[in-house]
């Protein structure tokens, strides 16, 4: 199998936007000029409630499952 994919992987662009756990960055991928939408958690954020942590981690396995024009795929987590 390849290498592990890291942030060094990617050339971060401009900011899209912000949200209550952290913000989402245009990237491009160096080893394929391919864009994505990175969302960047702040982990100190959403580990004041077991709430928080709990829908990070359930919109991480939708995200992985959904196969769907609408809803934005998952590539990568790290």
């Amino acid at each position: 199998m390849g290498k592990n994919i890291t942030t060094k992987d990617f050339e971060f662009l401009t900011k899209l936007g912000k949200g209550a756990f952290g913000s989402v960055v245009l990237v491009k991928r160096i080893a394929d000029g391919k864009h994505y939408a990175m969302k960047i958690l702040k982990k100190k954020d959403f580990y004041k409630s077991e709430k928080s942590e709990e829908s990070v981690i359930t919109e991480k396995t939708v995200l992985m499952k959904s196969r769907h024009p609408f809803i934005v795929q998952l590539h990568y987590s790290f």
